[in-house]
């Protein structure tokens, strides 16, 4: 067989209708009748090509790439803590049930018993919504516990009242209804609030640090002793 198309063109009769009326069931009934071949058409030309060889020869096709609409950034993996960083927060979950409550020189055995029951649970808290605060400042309940104890060795200026009545309708729920709560502090008591909380947390860092550099010692000497 050549390789060259081949083309061939036939001709074929196409037979002529013709229309008659006949009677059927439902009346009279235009039909058509085909009357014999009487003219001729030229179809479409035929094209032969050669016979492809077997096997098919392997197609490579284009792969489509569909970008998205919306690109996001490459995802960042998260830093790996440091150690120093996991001993900070092991140090502060320690801290927040040993820390010692600071009262009043002299009031030590008044401290409230049902706020030294709650505090490290809201040590806690102030640890987990934020670690640098906690780190800075004791809670309200600590503050209000050391003015607690402070108000048995004498009577109060304005500001350490005013800073007392604030404080404990913000910690308490059973507020008495002759207690003259402030909506904000004044500007003499926020100054004594700030100070006890920073005053409150230094010392009780400091007495932890020192007992636990004792226990250390002792737990050294234990076991050079063995």
């Amino acid at each position: 067989m050549s390789n060259l198309p081949i083309r061939s063109e036939r001709r074929m009769p196409v037979q002529e209708q013709h229309t008659r009326v006949v009677m059927t069931k439902h009346g009279r009934r235009r039909v058509r009748v085909n009357s014999g071949f009487n003219k001729e058409v030229t179809r479409r030309p035929i094209e032969h090509t050669e016979q492809p060889k077997f096997p098919f020869p392997e197609t490579k096709t284009k792969e489509s790439k569909v970008e998205p609409i919306i690109k996001l950034p490459p995802r960042e993996r998260p830093a790996a803590p440091r150690s120093k960083d996991l001993d900070d927060w092991a140090t502060s979950m320690v801290a927040t049930l040993r820390f010692p409550t600071i009262a009043y020189t002299g009031q030590e055995g008044s401290y409230p018993q049902p706020l030294k029951e709650k505090i490290p649970l809201v040590r806690m808290i102030q640890l987990m919504k934020n670690p640098q605060d906690f780190k800075e400042n004791a809670t309200d309940e600590e503050v209000l516990g050391y003015l607690s104890t402070a108000s048995l060795s004498g009577p109060f200026d304005r500001d350490a009242y005013e800073l007392m009545a604030w404080l404990f309708a913000r910690t308490q729920t059973n507020i008495p209804k002759d207690l003259e709560v402030p909506k904000e502090l004044g500007y003499g008591a926020k100054h004594l609030y700030d100070k006890l909380r920073k005053d409150i947390r230094k010392s009780q860092w400091t007495e932890f640090k020192n007992r636990m550099k004792t226990e250390e010692s002792k737990n050294e000497e234990k076991s050079m002793g063995h």
